[in-house]
């Protein structure tokens, strides 16, 4: 491959959706021609692609890369932490995209998916905010929340925009 692979991470609480959302833009970019990897945070210890965790369903899904790290060891069978910045490296060799499920702290275009209204303040404070999916319940605060300017929002169903947004940044 002769441009490094673009990393886009999709960042949340427990529970908002962002093994369900990749796992449904994995097939779609997929089908778009891309090579999709995928990198997991894991903040407790974890076993390795087991059936239905979270990279089971990411390779599942057609990730052609997977990687998981937590605190304790890194699935590529390393027994150590790994930075996300050495995962990605790791992901260009074989992929266009990776999408980077976690990480709140890297310093990578994101999207934050926010479930409930009081998720949003803190979510709002993390660096390169590229965009933000809303849950229905917490959709109404957008227009009272002082939003990153040339945010693109979505709803979190809209998949198709989710789809044309991520497009656009692995093309440019």
């Amino acid at each position: 491959m002769d441009v490094a692979a673009k990393a886009y991470q999709v960042v949340g609480y427990k529970n908002s959706g962002k093994t369900t959302l990749i796992c449904k833009l994995l097939p779609l970019l997929t089908e778009q021609g891309l090579r999709v990897g995928t990198v997991k945070h894991d903040a407790h210890g974890f076993e390795a692609d087991v059936p239905d965790t979270d990279t089971w369903k990411h390779r599942n899904s057609g990730s052609v890369f997977t990687a998981i790290t937590s605190g304790d060891r890194t699935a590529i069978m390393m027994e150590r932490p790994s930075p996300l910045r050495e995962l990605i490296r790791e992901a260009e060799k074989h992929c266009d995209l990776v999408l980077v499920e976690g990480f709140k702290n890297e310093d990578y275009p994101k999207l934050l998916l926010i479930r409930h209204p009081n998720e949003a303040e803190e979510l709002l404070k993390l660096s390169h905010v590229d965009a933000i999916a809303w849950w229905p319940e917490a959709e109404k605060l957008a227009a009272f929340l002082p939003l990153p300017r040339r945010t693109a929002l979505f709803s979190i169903g809209d998949e198709e925009g989710l789809l044309r947004h991520l497009l656009r940044f692995a093309n440019d």
